[in-house]
Formats: structure tokens, sequence, C-alpha cells
């Protein structure tokens, strides 16, 4: 599998395709590997994280990109990887986009994404602020997408 993601990713290079399209198929695949390694379930890397690993150029070097993303996810907690979690050499080359962070949702969209936000608002019996911690976000982002998606 690991020369067939390579190959993929030299093919987009070398067609002049977008190759951030490549980055996160490899994203979704190393998370989708540990979590079955590991038996944990991390949901993806949140928009910031994926703009700072843009940034390098780990098409070609992915064993480069996997270890970065194991680091990440043995320093995670939460549902998503977040800048934090990131190697600090990494955060020290490139500018950082803070702005309207979004969530990559390695498996599905925003109706799955609705779908654990009320799941987790049923759990803890409405409590945001708890809501938001098992999701792994922060609360004024779960009210941003609480109002975004019309979850009452």
């Amino acid at each position: 599998m690991y020369y067939q993601m390579s190959d993929i990713v030299q093919a987009k290079t070398l067609f002049g395709e977008v190759k951030k399209d490549a980055l996160e198929l490899l994203v979704e695949h190393f998370i989708k590997k540990l979590n079955f390694q590991t038996g944990r379930c991390v949901q993806g890397v949140t928009s910031e994280t994926l703009c700072i690993l843009k940034l390098h150029d780990f098409c070609k070097n992915i064993s480069l990109l996997e270890q970065t993303l194991e680091y990440g996810y043995a320093m995670c907690d939460e549902a998503f990887i977040r800048e934090e979690h990131l190697p600090k050499e990494l955060l020290t080359t490139g500018e950082n986009q803070k702005n309207n962070i979004e969530y990559v949702d390695v498996y599905g969209g925003p109706n799955d994404e609705v779908q654990r936000i009320k799941q987790a608002l049923f759990e803890t019996r409405g409590n945001k602020k708890a809501a938001s911690k098992n999701l792994g976000i922060d609360r004024t982002t779960l009210w941003r997408k609480m109002k975004r998606y019309k979850i009452a």
C-alpha cells in the first residue's frame, strides 16, 4: 500500500495536478491505519493542521509525513489532531492560517458531523461544554457549528 500511495503522489506531481488532494488522501490513510493499529478513534485533522502540512513538501518524503502524523497522533488526546499536536519544528516554518477553522473528517462529511454533534448533545443532556469536550473541539466552535447546521 505504501508504494501505491507514493506512486499516486508522484503521478499527480508529474502531471501537474493539485498535490493537496494527494496529501489529504495520505493523511486520511495514515490516520485510519493508526486507528486500526491502536484501537483509538481519532477522526481527522483540523483545517489549520492540514494547512500547516500543505506548507511542507511531503510529496518527496511520504515517510516523513507518516512520522509527523504518528507524532501528532501520539500527542493527541482529542477527536482531531490540532496544530499543537504537531512537532514544534514543523510549526516554525510557514505562516499559520488561524481564521475560520474547519474540521476535516476522514469518516464522512457534514451529515456525519451533524449526527456526532447531536449525539454528543444528547449524551450530555444539552450541556454544550461537556459535549464540546467529548467531541474534542472548543465550546465556541461547537456553538458556531450548531448555528451553521441549525441545531437547537
